[in-house]
């Protein structure tokens, strides 16, 4: 089922598409509307790990919140392979994510 209420703000941007190594092109990238935290129980429950926080939603995973099972089960999956799944340690993994990022260059 997908959450509906109201529409806090409309998240677009200009993307890059890589055609090689340090070649790129402008690629458009879909507008996405983003529900509200609060737009009603099964949002507010889904999201409430970082509003119980005072954290905002990340912008990654953010347009999932038209579908809030579909948002828990990619929360969940993600918690089961990232950030203590593995016998490296949560600082080990932060810094990992961290080069990969950066290397990505990716601002998530």
């Amino acid at each position: 089922m997908y959450a509906s209420g109201n529409v806090s703000r409309i998240v677009g941007t200009k993307g890059f598409v890589s055609n090689g190594p340090l070649v790129e092109e402008e690629a458009n990238v879909p507008w996405i509307s983003i529900v509200d935290d609060d737009a009603n129980s099964d949002v507010a429950r889904a999201v409430k790990t970082w509003t119980s926080v005072g954290r905002p939603v990340p912008g990654v995973i953010a347009p999932m919140k038209h579908a809030p099972r579909t948002l828990r089960g990619v929360m969940a999956m993600n918690g089961a392979v990232t950030f203590g799944g593995s016998c490296l340690g949560r600082a080990m993994e932060e810094w990992i994510a961290t080069v990969v990022s950066a290397v990505n260059e990716c601002f998530y």
